[in-house]
C-alpha cells in the first residue's frame, strides 16, 4: 500500500502523553523512541507514551481489560474537519530492543480514536478494536525490527471539528530476563513510521452527457452530470488524500485536408483556403498546442470566395501568414453554474468514457443562457490540476463571471484559460483565489484574486 501518509512525530503536544501525526509532511527532526520498560515482566500490556518511559503495565493477558481510551499516543495537531474513504488503514512501525538484553518479546497493536477535545475525553473509537502483530522476537541487543499492520476495511468516516488519533500498545509475552530490559517504539522517521490513508474513489461529471439521476454513478462511463452532485459523492479531502472530481472532455477538432487556417500578428481576420465549416460562437486555437489561447468566432466572411472568420480578439502570435493546422474546440454549453461542494478537492480535466486523458482532449466550458459565474468554489484548499490547458472556461454573456472563489481558497497547477469575457464580468473573482500556474485569458473584463 503506497502512500499518502500520516506521519507519526516527536512533536510534543502534551509532555509525556500525547505526541503531533503530522499531517502529509515527513517531520524533518531526527528520531526519538517512546520506551516501554518491560523488565522481567511477563503477560502484561501497555501503552506507548511518546517520548518518554512507560512502565506502569496491565497484568491482564491478551489486552483483556484495554476496552477504555488511554488518551495516550499521537494526535492531529488541530481539529479536523474532512471525510476519509472506506478502506484498510495500515501503520508502518519500527520497535528496537535495548543494547544489552534481547530476551523479551510480544506483540505490537494500534487502533484510531476520534475526539473533539484535545485530551482525548469523550472519544469515539472508529477501528473495529486493535489490529495486532504477530509475536516480535529479538536475537540480539539494539536490534531493529519493522513491520506493517493493517486494518481490516473502516467505512468511511467524517471528522468535523475533530482530532484524529492512533493509540498504541505493546503486549508483553515473553520477560526480557532483566529488569532493565526495554522496547522502544521509533518515530520520527518519515514513511517507515507512518500511517497509510486510504484513497478516494474518483468522481467523474460531464454536464452535457452526464446524469444526477438514472444512469449516473459517477464512472467515466456513466458520470454524474453536476460538479456539485460529484463533489458531494466524491467526499471531502483530507490534508493528504484529496478528493479528486474528474472532468469528461471533448477532443480539439483539427481543420485539415487543406482547410489549414493563417493567422495574422494584430489581427482579428483568420483566412482558410476551403469552407473551414465553423459558426459564429465556435472558438478555435491558431496551432496544435494545447496551452495555446482560444478566440470566439464572431463572423463568417465568404463573399468574393474567400473563406475568412473574424475573431474577438486579435492574435498576438509571433509569425504572420504562416498556414498551419487551426484547432476547433468543443465546448460543452452551460445553463447553469458549477459549484465545489466540499473541501479538500482536485479537480482533474480532460477525461474520456475509458477513464482516460489522452492527448488532444480538453474540458472547456461555455455560457449558454443566464447569469452566474460559471465555476464557483467556496470551500478550502481547492486544487484546479489545469494540466497544459485542459480546463477552459469562456463566460462571454451578461455579467458573468469565470471562476469565482467565495470565501474558499483555490490553488492551480499548469495552464487555465479564462477568456473571453464581457464588459460586466470577471474572469477569477474573490481575494482568496491562490493562482499557482499559467494563465490565460482575455476579454474586457479584468481577471482579479
Amino acid at each position: 500500500m503506497a502512500g499518502p501518509y500520516i506521519y507519526l512525530s516527536n512533536t510534543v503536544l502534551s509532555a509525556g502523553a500525547i505526541n503531533q501525526l503530522s499531517l502529509g509532511t515527513p517531520p524533518a527532526s531526527v528520531e526519538s523512541a517512546s520506551v516501554w520498560a518491560v523488565g522481567t515482566q511477563t503477560a502484561v500490556w501497555a501503552p506507548a507514551k511518546p517520548g518518554t518511559s512507560q512502565a506502569t503495565f496491565s497484568a491482564d493477558a491478551g489486552l483483556a481489560g484495554s476496552a477504555a481510551f488511554s488518551r495516550l499516543g499521537y494526535r492531529s495537531a488541530s481539529p479536523m474537519t474532512c471525510t476519509f474513504a472506506t478502506g484498510a488503514w495500515a501503520w508502518a512501525y519500527r520497535i528496537i530492543n535495548d543494547a544489552t538484553y534481547f530476551a523479551q518479546a510480544g506483540k505490537l497493536s494500534f487502533r484510531l480514536w476520534k475526539s473533539t477535545n484535545a485530551d482525548g475525553s469523550g472519544a469515539t473509537q472508529l477501528t473495529a478494536g486493535w489490529t495486532t502483530s504477530g509475536t516480535i522476537t529479538f536475537s540480539a541487543g539494539a536490534q531493529a525490527k519493522t513491520g506493517t499492520l493493517t486494518s481490516a476495511s473502516i467505512a468511511s468516516f467524517s471528522l468535523a471539528g475533530e482530532y484524529l488519533w492512533i493509540e498504541i500498545v505493546w503486549d508483553c509475552t515473553i520477560s526480557g530476563g532483566n529488569a532493565a530490559a526495554t522496547v522502544a517504539l521509533s518515530t520520527n522517521g518519515g514513511a517507515a513510521e507512518s500511517l497509510t490513508v486510504p484513497t478516494s474513489t474518483p468522481q467523474y461529471w460531464d454536464f452535457g452527457t452526464g446524469s444526477d439521476a438514472g444512469t449516473g454513478n459517477g464512472s467515466p462511463s456513466y458520470p454524474f452530470q453536476t460538479l456539485a452532485i460529484a463533489s458531494t459523492q466524491g467526499g471531502a479531502g483530507t490534508p493528504t488524500v484529496p478528493g479528486e472530481i474528474r472532468s469528461i472532455g471533448r477532443q480539439l477538432v483539427a481543420m485539415t485536408a487543406g482547410v489549414g487556417g493563417t493567422w495574422t500578428i494584430n489581427s482579428t481576420t483568420v483566412g482558410f483556403a476551403t469552407d473551414p465549416g465553423l459558426i459564429v460562437g465556435d472558438y478555435i486555437m491558431p496551432s496544435t498546442r494545447a496551452d495555446a489561447m482560444s478566440f470566439r468566432v464572431t463572423a463568417i466572411n465568404q463573399g468574393g470566395g474567400g473563406h475568412d472568420v473574424t475573431i474577438a480578439y486579435a492574435w498576438r502570435g509571433t509569425t504572420s501568414g504562416s498556414p498551419e493546422t487551426t484547432m476547433k474546440v468543443v465546448c460543452i454549453g452551460l445553463t447553469a453554474g458549477q459549484s465545489v461542494s466540499l473541501a479538500g478537492q482536485t479537480l482533474t480535466f480532460g477525461w474520456d468514457a475509458t477513464g482516460a486523458q489522452p492527448a488532444g482532449s480538453i474540458s472547456a466550458f461555455k455560457w449558454t443562457s443566464g447569469n452566474f459565474s460559471l465555476f464557483t468554489s467556496g470551500q478550502a484548499n481547492t486544487i484546479l490540476a489545469c494540466g497544459a490547458g485542459l480546463f477552459r472556461v469562456f463566460p462571454y454573456g451578461s455579467a458573468n463571471n469565470g471562476v469565482s472563489v467565495t470565501g474558499g481558497s483555490v490553488a492551480m497547477s499548469g495552464t487555465m484559460e479564462v477568456s473571453d469575457i464581457d464588459t460586466s464580468g470577471v474572469g477569477l473573482n474573490g481575494g482568496s483565489t491562490l493562482i499557482g500556474g499559467r494563465l490565460l485569458s482575455s476579454g474586457a473584463g479584468l481577471p482579479y484574486g
